[in-house]
Formats: C-alpha cells, sequence, structure tokens
C-alpha cells in the first residue's frame, strides 16, 4: 500500500514538474524583429549595441567601434530575438543569426576582419512562443563578439558584446 502510494505521488510529481512553464515564458517579446536583446537574471531585457559597420569587397567587414560599451557576464548567456516571418515564409533562425568571435588586431577605431578568418560560434535556438525565440550562447571565450542578422533591414549593422 505504500508503494503504490508513493509511486502514485510520484506520478503526479513529475506530471506536474512537466507541466511548469519554462522561466522564459515570462520574457517580453522584444519591440523590432532581427534585434538581440540579452536576459538578464532578472528575466529584464538589455538591448545589445547596434555598431555600423561595411561590407568591403567579398569577405572583408568593418565596425566602426572596435570596443562594445555592452560587457556580459558570464561564458555563457542568453538572447531573445523576435523573428517575424519574410513574406510570409518562416526561415530557420540557426540560418538567419552568426556570431563572430572577433580576432585581435584591430586598431583604435575599427574592427577590420575577413568573415573567412572569423570563428563562428556555434548557437542554441530554441522557440518560446509564436516568433520569439531563445538563443543560448554557452563557453564563451573573453574577447569581443559581433552578432549579425542576415535580414536586409539589418544587413549593415552589427550587434556586439565582449566578455572578460
Amino acid at each position: 500500500m505504500k508503494t503504490t502510494i508513493l509511486t502514485i505521488a510520484c506520478i503526479f510529481s513529475s506530471i506536474a514538474t512537466y507541466a511548469q512553464d519554462s522561466p522564459y515564458q515570462t520574457v517580453q517579446d522584444p519591440e523590432f524583429p532581427y534585434e538581440p536583446m540579452i536576459i538578464n537574471n532578472d528575466l529584464s531585457l538589455t538591448p545589445l549595441p547596434k555598431e555600423e559597420g561595411f561590407v568591403v569587397g567579398i569577405v572583408k567587414f568593418i565596425i566602426k567601434n572596435p570596443h562594445s560599451p555592452y560587457t556580459a557576464n558570464g561564458k555563457s548567456i542568453n538572447i531573445v530575438v523576435k523573428h517575424d516571418p519574410i513574406n510570409g515564409t518562416v526561415i530557420n533562425p540557426r540560418d538567419t543569426y552568426t556570431l563572430y568571435k572577433l580576432k585581435e588586431g584591430s586598431n583604435d577605431s575599427a574592427w577590420i576582419f575577413k568573415k573567412t578568418e572569423q570563428q563562428t560560434i556555434p548557437i542554441e535556438v530554441s522557440k518560446v512562443r509564436e516568433n520569439i525565440y531563445i538563443v543560448t550562447l554557452n563557453n564563451l571565450e573573453p574577447g569581443e563578439y559581433a552578432w549579425k542578422s542576415r535580414m536586409v533591414n539589418v544587413f549593415c549593422n552589427y550587434f556586439t558584446f565582449r566578455i572578460e
């Protein structure tokens, strides 16, 4: 009898735990699509600084500010993005965003880098609700990072942060 009651209690406990929402269900939606927002410990959002950049040739990029004004704490961060369909077509967020770890070699006025020489960082993407995704970046080494969206409306903008 005790075993039966204990088994039933464990089943109900498991169901209750499984039914609880992810803490990210309460994260507010970003106002603008394709612009990343850092999720803080209290689930508030901080926009990543948008840095102007431009393309020189086919694969050379220049970001005007060599040091991001935003410093992220820890080796792992979570970013929320609003990812709207384009002309009714949903595009996989993993194919839309790229995170670059910028190599040393910038000067005092700009990061100058070739896409082929930069280390791209794998991203984990999970859907929270319609058009809202959490991007998890794990095991980040100290350094400067640039987040790029392949969407036309932010073609020459990079969103930057630094890990110390």
